[in-house]
């Protein structure tokens, strides 16, 4: 209990029917979403809500063969109900439903070798999404514990990447742990769509620079748990500037050239730009300069520049001038 919490709200209608109702159960999560589950009119009922917004009005989960309904709930969204059953030749089973934060849900009827009245389910949640449902089935003298384990996929987690840009051999994506209950995920690491590495048990990955061009990159983390189920993080900006700057000689009239340095990527530093004209000239600290020869000749134009994650250019351009 929080003793700093707030007053008990009044009692808020949640749901009902002409029939008996049977005892609710409820479920709340850390962020105040909660789940109440019962039965009526023979079928388990489920509502939820939280604490901004009124319950919701309540979804039949199946036919019920007695009076709770335990549940739990997935801080991701959805949850796992249990609840007593009949199978379809009339045998006591227990029903689980397993709904799932993206949409959708699975059934599964649960019951014990030997069969006979069975018990009220008991419902456990890791906190995570995953679910241990417990039971007690058969005639007085062949009594059984049943168990089973409803795994939800690895909750939501983030993948990060260096911020701004970055050289190839730079480019490091680290990614938080997938929450889970049971077992351990691996993970792969996909670039723009595409799986680079796969199979991972860490936390982080250099990229190769090898097939990272110029530009801006997507990059996502797949968790998958030991049953396949899979969990893809929301895209995460890379900034790669593999490439040392570019530079451009156009001729001018009157024996002029311009010459430009360029970066597309993470930009060409000017204060690090130096321009040999290769006849005695020098120009520095502009990405653009132009310059007028006095003699007719072959020159050798020597250019150095760097970008701002490091990638130096020194090229030699030859111009004719007549």
């Amino acid at each position: 209990m929080d003793l700093g919490g707030g007053k008990l709200t009044g009692a808020t209608v949640v749901g009902g029917a002409a029939a008996a109702v049977g005892p609710p159960s409820v479920s709340i999560d850390t962020v105040g979403e909660y789940h109440v589950a019962y039965t009526a009119n023979g079928a388990a009922q489920l509502a939820g809500g939280d604490e901004f917004h009124p319950p919701s009005a309540p979804v039949a989960l199946g036919a019920a063969a007695g009076e709770r309904a335990p549940s739990t709930l997935n801080p991701s969204g959805g949850g796992v109900s249990a609840w007593q059953a009949l199978s379809a030749t009339g045998l006591p089973t227990v029903a689980a439903r397993e709904s799932f934060a993206a949409g959708g849900y699975q059934l599964a009827q649960l019951s014990a070798p030997i069969s006979g009245p069975v018990g009220v389910p008991a419902l456990g949640g890791s906190g995570e999404g995953d679910a241990l449902i417990a039971f007690a089935q058969g005639p007085p003298d062949q009594q059984q514990v049943m168990a089973a384990v409803a795994k939800a996929p690895p909750g939501g987690f983030l993948a990060t990447a260096p911020v701004g840009w970055v050289r190839g051999g730079s480019a490091k994506i680290e990614w938080t742990q997938a929450p889970e209950a049971f077992g351990a995920s691996s993970y792969a690491v996909e670039v723009d769509g595409r799986v680079v590495r796969r199979g991972l048990t860490g936390l982080s990955l250099r990229l190769s620079p090898r097939g990272l061009g110029d530009g801006v990159h997507q990059v996502q983390v797949l968790a998958t748990d030991s049953l396949g189920q899979q969990t893809l993080t929301p895209p995460a900006e890379l900034k790669v500037d593999a490439s040392p700057p570019q530079v451009s000689v156009r001729r001018l009239g009157g024996g002029g050239v311009r010459v430009r340095v360029f970066s597309r990527a993470s930009g060409a530093v000017a204060r690090d730009t130096s321009i040999a004209w290769g006849d005695g000239a020098r120009a520095r600290g502009r990405l653009t300069a132009s310059h007028s020869y006095a003699r007719a000749g072959t020159y050798t134009i020597v250019i150095h520049s760097r970008d701002h994650v490091g990638n130096v250019l020194a090229a030699h351009m030859r111009v004719q001038v007549r």
